[in-house]
């Protein structure tokens, strides 16, 4: 019965520690994307500007 009870223990700590990387990879992820549209924004204001430029 007691190893029962430890094994469960492991188990739910276990989860709790998948959790927390899930949580810290989907943060991970959302600072990627911020950065990914950053670049893509700047990028069209560089394009924008040379469509803009006299031929």
């Amino acid at each position: 019965m007691m190893l029962s009870v430890i094994r469960l223990l492991s188990i739910d700590e276990l989860l709790l520690q998948m959790v927390d990387a899930q949580a810290a990879l989907i943060e991970e992820i959302e600072n990627l994307l911020d950065v990914a549209v950053t670049l893509v924004v700047e990028e069209l204001r560089v394009t924008r500007s040379l469509l803009e430029l006299p031929v």
